[in-house]
Order: C-alpha cells, then sequence, then structure tokens
C-alpha cells in the first residue's frame, strides 16, 4: 500500500494505490486508485475505511455477492407464488441454461455483453426466448432491489434476437396412422383407452390422466373436465383434490 504526495496547479495533494486483497470468486487481486486528498493523514483515513469495507464485503461498488446467491435468495420467495408444475419448469430452466451462464459471476461483474451473449445463445436453442432470459433479469432486479447489489440491471441493456418469423410446422397424425397406433394397443386396454380418449375429444394429456369416474356421465355421454395432472418437483400428482369421488 502506498500513500505518496503528487503536486497540482492548487499545490500538493495526497494520493494512494493499494492492494485490498484478492476476490474470492474471480482469484484476482483488488487494487484500487485514489487522489486529491489534502493531506496525508486523509489519504491514510480513507485508505483504512476501504480496505475494511472491503474484509467486511461492504466496500460500495464493490459487491462481492454473485448471481448464485442472489438466485438462492430470490428462489424460496418465489416458490410461493407459483404452481408446482411452473417451478419445476422454472427449474429446468435455471438449471440448463441460466445458471451455467452466470451462477458464480459477481453480480457486479456480469456486464451487458455478457447479457447480450447470453440471449444470443438462447436464441440458438429456442424460438421464443423471453421466458428463460426473463428469468435471468428476474433474479438480478431481485438482487438490485434488495440492496445485493447498486450496479443497475445490465439485463436491460441488450437487443433481443427477434422470434423466428417462419411459421411453426405442426405435427399431427393421419387418420390412418392414428387406425394403425389404436390396433398395435388393443392388448393393452389402459393404453388404448388413453389414446383412444385423447383422438377423439381433443383433451389434453394431463385432463385425461386425471379423469375420474364422476366425471362421466354414462346417461348423457359426456365427460366434464374438472382436474388436471401436472408434473411436479419430485413427482406426478394431480393439481386438483380429487378424494371427493365416491368412486374413486
Amino acid at each position: 500500500m502506498t500513500v505518496k504526495m503528487y503536486q497540482t496547479k492548487k499545490g500538493p495533494r495526497w494520493m494512494f494505490n493499494a492492494h485490498l486483497g484478492v476476490d474470492p470468486i474471480t482469484g484476482k487481486r483488488v487494487i484500487v486508485t485514489r487522489r486529491g486528498f489534502a493531506t496525508k493523514k486523509e489519504a491514510e483515513s480513507k485508505l483504512r475505511d476501504m480496505k475494511y469495507e472491503f474484509d467486511h464485503g461492504l466496500l460500495e461498488g464493490y459487491s462481492r455477492e454473485t448471481f448464485q446467491d442472489a438466485y438462492d435468495s430470490w428462489l424460496p420467495r418465489y416458490e410461493k407464488t407459483v404452481k408446482e408444475s411452473t417451478l419445476n419448469k422454472t427449474l429446468q430452466y435455471m438449471r440448463i441454461d441460466v445458471l451455467p451462464a452466470f451462477a458464480t459471476m459477481r453480480l457486479d461483474a456480469i456486464r451487458p455483453i455478457d447479457c447480450q451473449n447470453f440471449a444470443d445463445g438462447l436464441s440458438q436453442k429456442y424460438k421464443k426466448i423471453s421466458r428463460v432470459y426473463g428469468l435471468a433479469r428476474r433474479i438480478y432486479q431481485y438482487a438490485y432491489t434488495v440492496g445485493m447489489t447498486d450496479k443497475q440491471n445490465p439485463f436491460d441493456r441488450v437487443l433481443l434476437p427477434k422470434a423466428d418469423p417462419s411459421p411453426t410446422k405442426v405435427s399431427f397424425m393421419t387418420r390412418d396412422e392414428l387406425r394403425v397406433l389404436l390396433d398395435a394397443m388393443k392388448n393393452s386396454p389402459k393404453w388404448y383407452t388413453y389414446f383412444f380418449l385423447l383422438a377423439h375429444t381433443g383433451a389434453r394429456r394431463g385432463e385425461a390422466l386425471a379423469m375420474r369416474w364422476c366425471d362421466v356421465n354414462f346417461k348423457e355421454a359426456t365427460w366434464t373436465i374438472s382436474a388436471t395432472v401436472t408434473l411436479g418437483i419430485a413427482n406426478t400428482k394431480s393439481t386438483q383434490a380429487i378424494e371427493k369421488c365416491p368412486f374413486c
């Protein structure tokens, strides 16, 4: 650490150039320079303050908090606001896309160009990137709001790639292909019934899996969709209570 005097037009001033320590995330040395002090005592006092703030993670404009820290703080609050199926999808996006890109980065070290590269990479993988990109942006915004970083959200300074204007190709089975499929499943009554139901009603798979005897009106030949099955965190379960059905 060096405190020294230098000359200006207004007379002598004091400055310091100091090594505060090593960034625990990047492993790089943190060196700061400050000028303009009227006395050596003022420069030394400021240097001691900065050293203390750095050692205790309080140095303004320099946060030791990482994106992973922000995510770990944000997740318990987020999971109280969404369905388990939505949470499960969010965890997948975070594990596969977001955390590999940003988890170990300090919040104040994330630059707009890092976010731009992330968005460009997503566009090579997804037709619409807003959901995944929005998660990363949302977590950083949370960190800024609760004071984990003083740096404005770098995810806001990105030119998001435009969605592919080409129409999405819809894949469906022909009548003959459906007949072949159902014929192949006649030895498996459960699967035959399941696919027959999907093909002839237009129901979603989760709605068909949640079907109960009390949903079927044999007299009117109708089926009332009253529940759905979604993929949860640990297993698959119905999102609506089905214990009220006396026939199930």
